[in-house]
């Protein structure tokens, strides 16, 4: 099987199989009815079925009848009273689960006339059928494979209110399994095979333990692609299961998820919702419920945690940018980019349908998929814009987008941006504009750091120092600049060289400027600033500079007329390596000063009081 085949569709298997359905059932029990009229119902729809017709023989199934479970894509263990009795019975459900543990064959219990829970636990009339089988060193295996086999879900025919319903209602299952909308939705994914693989070795499917999994990264990396494959490879195992979409949209706009889930679950549509069945449904079903995009704790009480306990075995992924909505046992998987190898294939595919560059594109692709990061959203947006392109239209897109960001990735970055409060969204724009690679300490609080790491928006080093994706930070970037596209001057934040000398250049009053940073070995030009130029910056709270103003070579220089005479009295940050000045700002007090980084400078005198070192 190629990379294609293995990250296309994990529904639709590449195997090709002999027959659509294979029937188990005990003879005596069901041939004559339900069983006959299931298979005739299947037949109807051109679903090709394998059925038993000849009477059991002995206690060994044949090689034609293994191999026939073997070459079914699905398989329905019709559960009736004296299943158990038949050890023929029992080997096939032994060997259909053995098939679905090791080609994924997809098993679809129906309890005919019995109660699920007498399978499960092996109790009534398949207890008595065990104390016949009790000298038969297989029992053990048996009794696990019925186990299994009645927790996943499937029908009670108790349920239903006549035979023609229920088997409609099983037709209608197995035309969705063989024909299902995933393999279109997702043809063509890349590298997700390892992630699903380790998302659901971290459900345990098997145990009884309620789990609420977390699937948790930033925008744009695949979090509900990925919720999508584990929901439609893993949901046929539960008795009841809902996909719930746009969580954190929805409740913005007041609709009733409570009701949403109660409805997919129970298939009662237009019908009055009561919490109290929601709650009872809950409680008792094993259900397997995915929560897509959750941006607070709040959703989650709504829809999950006031029904605690959810029925034994019971799972729940939420999907989320916000780590800091989970609870402390609660598992999170935290999603990471695509590889190198990966990167280029989505790109590829998006760009040129195939898996590879086009000849002569090799080397503009690589740095396409530098700029997108590994994130799967970006390299899919850039591809497509890109399709059927000339190579110098390619170059021209590159350089737009590396000064005005495609918005479809941006509106997708900015979510986790849009969810900070005021404080913290001003911390990330610092850490984007000013701060990316510097150390974790006292400038920031740490409460507000964990809100960003807990968003994705940054990560912390192993020895401590704040980075962030590109493509967030580019994001930041963008928020500012949109403040004001035409006047720089007129943005809270500015760190282009350009853009900072231009202001300085203008010697006027500034009440928008907060932060500036200034590289002064950058300078091609002289500047002729005044003594009390940075007063007049009346917001500004953050100053950073580097390196010394006069040029080993060059007669580039800052004139500082008879030195500086203070700042904004908001400066907060203050940062001068190499500074030319022999004397502290004559009205100025450094006391409001959070941090004061000056390293090799000239400074031979501080300011009067109370001096601290940092």
């Amino acid at each position: 099987m190629d990379e294609q085949q293995r990250t296309s569709s994990f529904v639709s298997s590449s195997k090709r199989y002999e027959y659509d359905v294979f029937l188990s059932f005990r003879g005596e029990d069901t041939r004559k009815n339900f069983t006959s009229y299931l298979d005739k119902a299947l037949n109807k729809e051109k679903i090709k079925t394998f059925i038993d017709d000849r009477l059991e023989k002995g206690d060994e199934i044949s090689t034609t009848l293994i191999k026939a479970i073997e070459n079914s894509r699905i398989s329905i263990v019709i559960f009736s009273k004296n299943y158990a009795s038949s050890k023929w019975c029992l080997n096939e459900l032994s060997k259909i689960m053995e098939c679905k543990r090791v080609q994924e064959q997809i098993v679809m219990p129906v309890f005919y006339d019995i109660d699920p829970s007498h399978v499960r636990n092996q109790t009534e009339s398949y207890k008595d059928a065990f104390e016949k089988h009790k000298e038969d060193s297989r029992c053990d295996q048996w009794k696990n494979d019925l186990t299994e086999a009645a927790n996943i879900a499937g029908w009670d025919s108790r349920n239903s209110k006549n035979e023609p319903e229920l088997l409609d209602v099983i037709v209608e299952a197995i035309l969705k399994k063989l024909v299902p909308k995933y393999s279109r939705q997702y043809d063509g994914l890349v590298g997700i095979e390892n992630s699903y693989k380790e998302i659901k070795s971290l459900l345990n499917i098997g145990l009884n333990e309620v789990k609420i999994f977390g699937i948790w990264g930033i925008g744009g990396i695949g979090k509900t692609t990925l919720a999508n494959v584990v929901y439609e490879k893993l949901s046929p195992d539960f008795e009841g299961h809902c996909f719930l979409e746009n969580v954190r949209e929805k409740s913005e706009m007041r609709q009733n998820l409570r009701e949403e889930i109660f409805s997919k679950l129970s298939g009662e549509k237009n019908r009055c919702f009561e919490v109290s069945k929601l709650r009872w449904l809950l409680q008792r079903k094993k259900v397997f419920i995915v929560l897509d995009d959750v941006t607070a704790q709040e959703q989650l009480e709504e829809v999950i945690y006031q029904f605690y306990p959810l029925g034994p075995g019971s799972r729940v992924i939420v999907t989320t940018r916000n780590k800091q909505i989970f609870r402390l046992d609660d598992v999170i998987y935290s999603v990471q980019g695509l590889s190198f190898h990966h990167s280029l294939e989505l790109f590829c595919l998006s760009a040129f349908e195939e898996k590879q560059p086009k000849n002569g594109y090799e080397d503009i692709s690589k740095k396409v998929i530098s700029y997108c990061g590994a994130i799967p959203l970006a390299l899919k947006v850039v591809g497509a814009s890109l399709r059927s392109k000339s190579k110098e239209v390619w170059e021209c897109q590159l350089n737009k987008l590396q000064s005005i960001p495609d918005m479809k990735i941006q509106k997708a970055l900015k979510l986790s941006y849009d969810d900070l409060d005021d404080s913290q969204q001003s911390i990330f724009l610092d850490i984007a504009c000013f701060f990316r690679g510097d150390l974790k300490d006292s400038k920031f609080s740490v409460s507000e750091i964990e809100v960003l790491l807990d968003k994705s928006l940054i990560t912390i080093g192993k020895l401590g120092y704040i980075d962030m994706h590109d493509l967030i930070q580019e994001m930041g970037y963008e928020i500012v600049r949109q403040e004001c596209i035409k006047y720089s001057e007129r943005r809270s934040r500015l760190w282009k060289h350009r853009e900072v000398v231009d202001i300085l250049k203008r010697k006027k009053e500034n009440d928008v400027v907060e932060g500036i940073i200034l590289n002064l070995e950058l300078l091609d030009e002289s500047l002729n600033l005044s003594y009390d130029f940075f007063t007049k910056m009346t917001c500004l709270r953050l100053l950073k500079i580097h390196g010394n103003i006069y040029k080993e070579k060059g007669s580039f220089n800052i004139y500082l007329h008879d030195g500086l005479e203070s700042f904004s009295d908001k400066l907060r940050y203050f940062y001068w390596d190499k500074c030319c000045l022999e004397s502290w700002p004559s009205k100025f007090c450094a006391e409001q000063l959070i941090v004061l980084c000056m390293r090799k400078s000239k400074l031979k005198k501080l300011w009067d009081g109370v001096q601290v070192r940092t």
